[in-house]
């Protein structure tokens, strides 16, 4: 899946490479050769995670990366349970495999209205927009504010199921707190040049 910012994590990974620590020339080049790798092999390369879901669950493929549980876990909740988010049980950052993110709402010391902005971060945390959130047409996936039992307590068995809830904290164990890595902007120009010169009979 071309989302090239995640492409860059996972490929490091997939060499044993920490993306959170200087790369060596030599790591680069084996960086570029490994994503050269990816790109010329997929069968199908698509920035549309639904897309690639529908190739998924006909079995024409049998996994996508760059994926995580924003993806599964929307099929899971559509009833394919076999389809599963896997985090590593280890790797080459400090032994953890995965890197997990929280995006964070804040108020720009620049903003016009202060007061709106309160209104609308309110607004985007109420356990209305949050179960939106959650699970929706297009996504599903957890949430921090899952913590808050208002919300929590909506959320039915199946929905947890789908998002693999059972063993969250076990996945988030094995997991880094994302970070910009320090090799990041020439690493994502490798990644972009790849993905402009791949073969486009292969793009969905």
């Amino acid at each position: 899946m071309v989302f090239p910012e995640f492409n860059v994590f996972h490929i490091a990974l997939s060499l044993g490479l920490n993306p959170f620590s200087s790369l060596s020339k030599e790591d680069k080049q084996r960086f570029e050769f490994q994503a050269r790798q990816w790109f010329d092999h997929a069968v199908y390369i698509s920035d549309d995670c639904r897309k690639l879901n529908t190739r998924l669950t006909e079995k024409s493929i049998s996994m996508i990366m760059s994926a995580g549980m924003f993806s599964s876990g929307y099929l899971r909740r559509e009833g394919f349970r076999e389809i599963y988010c896997f985090t590593p049980g280890k790797g080459p950052m400090g032994g953890k495999g995965g890197i997990c993110f929280v995006e964070l709402n804040t108020i720009p010391v620049d903003t016009p209205s202060y007061v709106d902005s309160i209104g609308f971060l309110e607004m985007i945390l109420s356990p209305e927009t949050s179960l939106s959130v959650i699970s929706n047409e297009i996504n599903c996936n957890p949430v921090v504010q899952m913590a808050d039992r208002r919300i929590f307590d909506e959320l039915n068995p199946d929905l947890l199921e789908a998002l693999q809830w059972d063993t969250l904290e076990e996945d988030l164990a094995r997991c880094v707190e994302y970070d910009l890595p320090p090799d990041f902007d020439e690493l994502l120009s490798i990644v972009n040049t790849t993905i402009k010169n791949s073969k486009e009979g292969r793009w969905l």
